[in-house]
C-alpha cells in the first residue's frame, strides 16, 4: 500500500533499540522511526517506552528507495512528545468517549484479524 505524507498509519511494533523503532503496517511494510521522531524531549528511554507487540499510529513521513525503508513520526501525532512543554489531555464531547472507544475496538479488532 502506498502512504502519502502526513497520512497516518496504524501499526504494530516489531523492533525497539536505543535510537529507534521498527513498526510494521498491516500489509507487514516496515517503517523506521528514529529518536528525533520519536520525541523532543532528549531524557526519552525508547526502550522504556514502546514494546514489542504494542500497537502504535504515526506520521508517514517518506520513502527511501535507496534503503528501501520507510520513515514515520511519533510525535507529530502525539503532541504530549513535542517542544512544547504543556500537557494536552483528551476533553469529553457530547458523546462522552464513547466514538473514541468505538474508533479504538475496530482497530484493534481489524489489526488482531489482519493478523491471523
Amino acid at each position: 500500500m502506498k502512504y502519502s505524507k502526513n497520512e497516518i498509519i496504524t501499526g504494530k511494533v516489531k523492533k525497539v533499540f536505543p535510537n529507534n523503532i521498527i513498526v510494521a503496517d498491516k500489509n507487514e511494510l516496515e517503517y523506521n522511526i528514529v529518536k528525533k521522531e520519536i520525541s523532543d524531549k532528549k531524557q526519552i528511554n525508547v526502550k522504556n517506552t514502546f514494546k514489542v507487540g504494542e500497537v502504535i499510529n504515526f506520521v508517514f513521513l517518506f520513502y527511501n528507495r535507496e534503503k528501501n525503508m520507510r520513515y514515520g513520526s511519533f510525535k507529530k501525532n502525539h503532541p504530549n512528545f513535542g517542544k512544547n512543554n504543556n500537557n494536552f489531555m483528551l476533553k469529553a464531547t457530547k458523546n462522552g468517549f464513547k466514538n473514541l472507544e468505538a474508533f479504538n475496538k475496530a482497530t484493534f479488532k481489524k489489526v488482531k484479524n489482519d493478523k491471523n
